[in-house]
């Protein structure tokens, strides 16, 4: 990059800091200026490192005063030349600004990502590692001297080399053919590979139009709530028919969801059950309207499980409750906690059940009573889910679903799960408290050890605050252990102390105090991590410095002054092997020219480099590929959990709505068109989380398309198979691309050709289409990208526009 070009990059992009006389300079823009004048220097003396050191400076001053997307800027600036990435330890001083400057945008994933390089940069330029290759260095240059000793063995050596060499170039000519036929196998591989991705991309595309389907659906609900505060005549008509566009919403994904079953997919987390009890308690209303009491018993018990799954479950057995109870009874649901499990039950003082249904009450034909409907296929839904706890892991063999019934006296229905993380760490601190109280020899650095593991699982669920409360008890233990190794000491670990003095364990560490670093390490870290994410930079700062001083430190080789004496013992010693090494060398390069032609040899190395590079393209896109193609599977399977889940929690709803409007009960359709939103809008956000992480692959296109190649083709092939005609571009310019695509094997009204692309059970197709154009529209930023039909001549034509390839201002960027 020129220096022009760079005054002009600085210029466009820097105008937070001015050029001016140093005379009068601002002492807040003092460092900015004094930056900004370097960065003209060393650009004018071409000097990389220098300049990405300016760039950094000058990264920082905009950090000071607010500006993290300048920051941001002249940061990658500084990483935009690869040369610097010869000196690690720059790079790694900008990995860490840019950690810093993207979680104060909330980029969390960006700011993590440069952090785990700035880590991994840190192991790779530990001072250990570069003496372990010098002293590798060293050793093979004692072998090599010891091995030139005798001319007997330089002799034995020679010949064997020269053997060798001539008989690998002698199966060279077979080696070529091997490479070919690797290659052509790679190239299947590739190609199978790729047409799993797209029928994988494919099949995430018809995710994301149903969670569009789905997304269309909160308003509705929304607008139903606005019509409940004014509850007049003619709002109370406008929620049934909002009601009934709900429904037909709702059947359409169920038959879209019937045409490609899911496999059942579950996101284990540890989490307190009694959020979920909350959220059951809300629909306490339904209860009373049969006039039946809803008790939801309080619980501290923490669960690991599938959170929705566990709300689905907990949701189908206080219906069926509910279902099987009259008026005047009561349901309960509760919690118990043993050593290995939490047991959730449902009990009910309804009709019971015989001893015939209760034994065959989880198999696969439901138990059913005229009047009251039926157990269905919950019961079995809920074995399933059980089921497949316990094929994952040892840790769910506690998992199991059954029923106590009693025909007159009511029924009671649980289920067991496996108890949280967080609430195992506490039983076992509370064993080990009183233990410590009345030993003065407990282990404070066990008690360390389990607090920073809690500290960083806390930082994996997200819950930062949690995180910096328990490395304040980890820290609080290891104070505890400098106490009784040091009673008279003041040297205690604190949250955030003066950046200006020696860290407390800082000075443990010179004072050679026998305490686990690794602990120490690990809550700095994961401190950092957590304010790094709040926001709190000075704690971040605080943590930071002492986490990479503590890690250099310990990495730290104290052999060096050893390593340097052997090294100058071997100066002799070093000279006359580069001697030996040259008259080897010059022995071998006439033998070489002389046994071989060098048109030939080179020949044969410039074709088997080809053919390597290309395997090793071949490999390279081979595992992009897989990871993708895993990706998307992963991201279908949840999505499928999420879409069925959601089917069978709220579809009941829309038409409760309808049937309390019809009876003019407007406290329970308040209380029960809330619990309603609220459980979409959960169920909702969980499904959008997973379509967030997939992005479009654009690039230029034939017919001048800035688009994702696979989802193109698609669109024009659903088309083709819908409509049978062909496509031709109408009209372009300089951001659109327009399509016209004759459907000469449909025959529509006006009305029907208008309604095309809007949801219908129909339509699943061109609902495919639509979602592709809008993908394209987001993913570019052109808004105006969009399809629909008409009626042209007495023949439909669909009208497809799409994002142009060139445009004259700034290309979009995924």
């Amino acid at each position: 990059m020129d220096a022009d070009y760079r005054r002009k990059l600085i210029d466009d992009n820097l105008p937070a800091v001015k050029f001016i006389n140093p005379e009068g300079v601002d002492e807040e823009l003092l460092p900015g200026w004094l930056a900004e004048n370097a960065l003209w220097i060393f650009t004018d003396f071409g000097d990389v490192y220098q300049i990405a050191g300016a760039y950094r400076t000058l990264a920082s001053c905009y950090r000071q005063t607010g500006d993290y997307e300048s920051a941001l800027f002249n940061l990658e600036q500084a990483l935009s030349d690869s040369a610097i990435y010869q000196a690690p330890d720059l790079v790694a001083s900008i990995r860490e600004q840019l950690s810093v400057a993207y979680s104060a945008i909330n980029d969390k994933p960006s700011s993590d990502e440069s952090r785990n390089i700035y880590i991994d940069l840190m192991t790779d330029t530990r001072q250990d590692r570069q003496l372990e290759a010098r002293a590798s260095q060293y050793e093979r240059s004692v072998t090599q001297l010891n091995l030139m000793l005798g001319a007997v063995v330089l002799a034995i050596v020679l010949l064997v080399f020269l053997l060798w060499l001539f008989n690998h170039l002698n199966k060279k000519q077979n080696k070529g053919n091997e490479l070919d036929e690797l290659l052509e196998q790679r190239q299947d591989e590739v190609a199978m590979s790729r047409l799993r991705l797209e029928d994988s991309e494919r099949r995430h595309l018809e995710q994301r139009a149903k969670i569009s389907l789905v997304n269309s659906i909160t308003p509705f609900i929304d607008r139903i709530m606005y019509s409940i505060s004014r509850p007049t005549d003619e709002q109370l008509d406008y929620i049934r028919e909002l009601t009934d566009q709900i429904n037909d919403y709702n059947d359409i994904l169920t038959h879209w969801i019937q045409l490609r079953q899911g496999e059942l997919t579950l996101k284990i987390e540890s989490f307190p059950l009694q959020q979920l009890f909350d959220l059951v308690a809300r629909s306490r209303r339904s209860f009373e309207i049969k006039g039946i009491t809803l008790d939801v018993m309080t619980t501290d018990a923490q669960v690991k499980a599938d959170r929705v799954l566990t709300l689905f479950m907990l949701n189908t057995l206080a219906d069926n409750a509910r279902k099987f109870t009259s008026s005047g009874d009561r349901v309960t649901i509760a919690a118990e906690e043993t050593a290995d499990y939490v047991e959730i039950s449902v009990s009910d003082t309804g009709v019971g059940m015989s001893p015939d249904q209760l034994a065959h009450l989880f198999e696969t034909k439901p138990i059913r009573d005229e009047g009251r409907g039926g157990h269905g296929f919950g019961l079995l839904n809920c074995k399933g889910i059980v089921e497949k706890y316990r094929k994952i892991s040892k840790i769910f063999s506690v998992c199991s679903i059954g029923a106590d019934s009693e025909e007159g006296r009511g029924s009671r229905f649980w289920f067991r799960l496996p108890k949280g993380v967080v609430r195992l760490l506490l039983i076992l601190f509370t064993i080990l408290h009183p233990l410590s109280a009345l030993s003065h020899d407990a282990d404070y650095l066990s008690l360390a050890s389990i607090y920073a593991d809690s500290a960083y699982f806390s930082n994996i669920n997200g819950t930062y605050e949690r995180t910096l409360m328990f490395a304040d008890s980890s820290r609080y233990w290891l104070n505890r252990h400098y106490k009784k190794l040091k009673p008279h000491g003041n040297y205690l670990m604190l949250r955030k102390g003066n950046p200006s003095l020696v860290a407390p364990e800082i000075k443990w560490l010179h004072d050679s105090l026998r305490t686990n670093y690794n602990i120490i390490l690990d809550i700095r870290n994961e401190s950092a991590v957590a304010a790094l994410a709040l926001h709190q930079w000075q704690l971040y700062s605080y943590n930071n410095k002492i986490y990479t001083q503590l890690y250099k430190e310990l990495s730290a080789d104290n052999t060096l002054a050893d390593y340097c004496r052997m090294m100058q013992q071997s100066q002799t010693n070093k000279r006359i092997a580069v001697i030996m090494l040259v008259l080897v060398l010059l022995s071998i390069v006439p033998a070489y020219y002389l046994l071989y032609y060098r048109h030939r040899l080179y020949q044969r190395f410039y074709v088997e480099r080809e053919q390597q590079a290309s395997l090793e393209v071949l490999d390279d896109e081979l595992r992009r590929i897989d990871m993708e193609t895993a990706n998307l599977h992963v991201a279908n399977a949840v999505l499928d959990n999420c879409l069925s889940t959601l089917k069978h929690e709220t579809t009941y709803y829309p038409s409760r709505i309808r049937q309390l409007v019809d009876q003019g009960d407007k406290e329970s359709l308040t209380e029960v068109t809330g619990y309603y939103r609220e459980l979409y809008g959960i169920l909702s956000r969980q499904a959008m989380s997973q379509v967030e992480r997939i992005q479009l692959h654009l690039k230029p296109l034939p017919e001048g398309i800035l688009g994702d190649e696979n989802l193109v083709a698609y669109l024009f092939s659903i088309l083709k198979k819908q409509g049978g005609g062909d496509r031709q571009v109408s009209k372009r310019d300089d951001k659109y691309v327009e399509f016209t695509v004759t459907m000469p094997l449909l025959h529509l009204s006006d009305e029907e050709a208008h309604q095309l692309f809007n949801p219908a059970t129909d339509h699943i197709a061109y609902l495919l289409c639509r979602q592709i154009v809008r993908d394209h529209g987001e993913a570019t930023n052109r808004r105006l990208c969009g399809i629909w039909a008409e009626n042209s001549y007495g023949s439909p034509q669909v009208r497809v526009i799409l994002p142009a390839a060139k445009s004259p201002d700034k290309s979009p960027t995924q």
